[in-house]
């Protein structure tokens, strides 16, 4: 999956958004796959050509929506400060004993319908290339957290890694105040930021975890927990969607 997303990272130019969804659909658990009219040639024929055996069908009706007694409770998450990856697939691969700790499991167990079949779950992940501006920004500012005075004071480094990424305008305002303090000399040829990581990312730092990440094909990711049902399963609807993962990343290498 990871050359199919590269290759439609690369063929989509427009930033057009891609969705991914795992939901509950004719009594299975299903991934289904949402893309303009634009991406179909591409988004299907990487598909196939990644997974040679899968078969596709065009689902016509909505069976995720709901219905108009029933009312849909989402919550979406978000990684902050989202300069820094999550753990990574290759992390979960046992290359020795060749055994993997798959994610997804956690994922489809929640999805099947509760004991009183009124509830259900979705996960759907928005997909759009990350503008190369919005990359170059986010290196500068990696670069100033790799600078003797945020690496010598933590809790600055920590508060200007969130402060940096967000969206309110006072927020940049104290992120561009506090980053005058962390001008220096470019990082030396033994630094984190220039120091390749393994293939298992076992023993790096967190600069050099992010400095891997900002030079890889990224996407602005959404990731949105979906609950349809009944107007007055309110409580249950809450229950089932207050595990939040923690997989989340709104930049996603």
């Amino acid at each position: 999956m990871d050359q199919a997303l590269a290759a439609i990272h690369q063929g989509n130019p427009d930033r057009l958004p891609v969705s991914f969804e795992y939901a509950w659909h004719d009594h299975r658990v299903t991934l289904l796959c949402r893309f303009p009219p634009e991406l179909r040639t591409l988004v299907e024929g990487q598909l196939y050509a990644q997974y040679p055996d899968c078969r596709i069908e065009r689902v016509v009706d909505e069976p995720h929506f709901a219905g108009p007694d029933e009312r849909t409770w989402t919550v979406e998450l978000r990684l902050t400060p989202d300069i820094f990856p999550l753990k990574r697939y290759a992390q979960f691969e046992d290359a020795l004993n060749r055994v993997s700790a798959d994610p997804v499991t956690a994922i489809l167990t929640a999805l099947p319908p509760d004991t009183h079949g009124l509830l259900r779950s979705r996960v759907e992940i928005t997909l759009l290339p990350t503008h190369r501006r919005m990359q170059a920004q986010a290196k500068k500012r990696l670069r100033r957290l790799a600078q003797p005075f945020f690496r010598s004071h933590h809790r600055l480094s920590q508060w200007y890694a969130v402060v940096c990424t967000a969206r309110s305008w006072p927020g940049r305002v104290a992120a561009f105040t506090l980053g005058l303090l962390g001008r220096g000399p470019a990082a030396r040829p033994d630094d984190a930021l220039s120091t390749s990581a393994t293939r298992a990312h076992d023993r790096e730092e967190d600069l050099q975890a992010a400095s891997d990440k900002l030079g890889r094909l990224l996407f602005d990711a959404r990731v949105r927990i979906a609950v349809s049902g009944p107007r007055d399963a309110k409580v249950m609807a809450g229950r089932k969607s207050s595990a939040r993962p923690a997989w989340a990343n709104r930049r996603c290498s």
